[in-house]
């Protein structure tokens, strides 16, 4: 068969118009097929997620809340999830992705009632974190649902543990944000790290009555090696 030329002219267009196309699509794929291979790492290191690798925690071999680890891969539909009850969308039971291990709620053959309760994030709220309640060997704060209490804390937590019947100081800040001295959780080692900013500094370890907003120093500053960016002001 032969092309006469207009038909010639109308086969050229078209080649031309799906080349063009082609080369306007191409970018768009690129960047596509990208973002199909970087989003699951960038999910993975998730600086909002509680574990191992996010605080630089030793806690289990330095092993948990990651894949392969204890407890298994923390995700944020880990704690999270739409209409629980809670505030924050926090759920009211939570369970180890793995399957196999267990936090502390979760292994109680009888949790408390109503299981996890997270009703008011303000500073001062019994929702938070209370080592002086009247039952000490169980708990429904958020704080403390899934913490194991462990004195040397290679495996657990000296504060604000699901049981703490035993020995342990009951008084350490109940009641009170965590992440006042935590910020951030993940924040607080970042802070340590990186201490060019200037900062309102809390001494690692020390107890005093001041030992939240660090009045007693009077000064901003970088931090030092033992200590934690409680406010970084500039």
């Amino acid at each position: 068969m032969k092309l006469n030329h207009t038909q010639m002219e109308a086969t050229e267009m078209k080649v031309n118009m799906t080349s063009s196309a082609g080369k306007k699509l191409a970018p768009i794929m690129t960047i596509i097929i990208a973002l199909m291979i970087l989003l699951p790492a960038i999910a993975t290191a998730n600086t909002m997620i509680h574990n191992s690798t996010t605080l630089g925690s030793t806690k289990h071999g330095g092993s948990w809340g990651v894949a392969g680890g204890k407890y298994g891969e923390f995700t944020c539909g880990t704690c999270h999830a739409r209409n629980t009850g809670n505030i924050k969308r926090v759920k009211k039971i939570i369970t180890a992705p793995n399957g196999v291990d267990q936090f502390p709620i979760e292994a109680d053959p009888t949790p408390p009632a109503g299981d996890i309760t997270f009703l008011d994030a303000r500073e001062g709220s019994s929702d938070f974190g209370d080592d002086s309640r009247a039952d000490k060997s169980q708990s429904a704060n958020i704080c403390e649902a899934c913490h194991t209490y462990d004195a040397a804390q290679s495996v657990g937590v000296q504060f604000h543990a699901y049981d703490m019947s035993g020995p342990g100081d009951p008084g350490h800040y109940n009641n009170a944000d965590c992440m006042v001295c935590h910020p951030g959780l993940q924040a607080a080692r970042l802070y340590r790290l990186s201490r060019l900013s200037t900062c309102q500094c809390w001494r690692v370890g020390q107890q005093s009555a001041d030992h939240r907003f660090n009045n007693s120093r009077g000064s901003y500053r970088p931090c030092d090696d033992t200590e934690l960016c409680l406010r970084e002001l500039s």
